[in-house]
């Protein structure tokens, strides 16, 4: 089970970048289930593509990737894809 981490730094506050990472990942989370805002069916499929390869890649490019955001919050990243395949599975 996944715990959420802290995004608090030492004077409680969350940094900017750590709620742009957030918004990153729950943003490719919501493509990768075919949510969002309405889309034609092919583009909707293409986001739902290139999420599940951003989820699932374990390349780091210049952008940010799923790993650069499991190692800022200190999460597992097998754990993470593991949870994120059973989400998608689910349709949750």
């Amino acid at each position: 089970m996944l715990t959420s981490p802290s995004t608090a730094d030492a004077t409680g506050q969350t940094s900017p970048e750590k709620i742009l990472l957030i918004e990153i990942f729950m943003q490719a989370l919501e493509d990768a289930k075919g949510a969002g805002p309405t889309r034609s069916a092919m583009e909707a499929e293409r986001y739902q593509q290139d999420a599940h390869n951003w989820f699932f890649s374990d390349k780091w490019a210049a952008t940010i990737s799923l790993p650069m955001i499991c190692d800022a919050f200190g999460l597992d990243l097998a754990a993470v894809r593991k949870h994120i395949k059973r989400q998608l599975a689910n349709g949750t």
